[in-house]
């Protein structure tokens, strides 16, 4: 079933995001899916830093609020080396495959020198 993707109210979340964060980072709308996935690529100086999953989070939560649904990130992917630029794509969360994380740790012990790698239960 095809999703009506108002683009005013990307336009909307777009001049938002830019008020707070543009010159550091500027977003911009590719397209959208028949299933309202959203594609967006982001740049600037943003994209050098050790934070740049807040900004596409903090996108995120603009983008929930101009469209009135919530609105999770599925995929994200450096459109170069350097990864000074991104391609995120947001899905509506009814239709967002679910995301099982696994996160490892590793502990370095250096009075036994050993190594152990850690999952913990989520």
């Amino acid at each position: 079933m095809k999703k009506v993707i108002k683009s005013n109210q990307i336009e909307n979340a777009i001049n938002i995001f830019h008020e707070k964060f543009y010159p550091e980072a500027i977003v911009e709308f590719v397209g959208s899916s028949e299933e309202a996935k959203l594609a967006f690529i982001f740049t600037g100086h943003m994209c050098l830093t050790c934070g740049v999953e807040d900004y596409f989070e903090d996108f995120r939560v603009i983008l929930n609020e101009a469209l009135g649904e919530e609105y999770v990130k599925v995929k994200q992917v450096p459109l170069d080396e350097e990864h000074t630029a991104w391609l995120i794509i947001y899905a509506p969360r009814e239709i967002a495959k679910s995301f099982n994380y696994k996160v490892k740790y590793l502990v370095i012990d250096p009075n036994k020198n050993r190594e152990e790698v850690v999952t913990p239960e989520v």
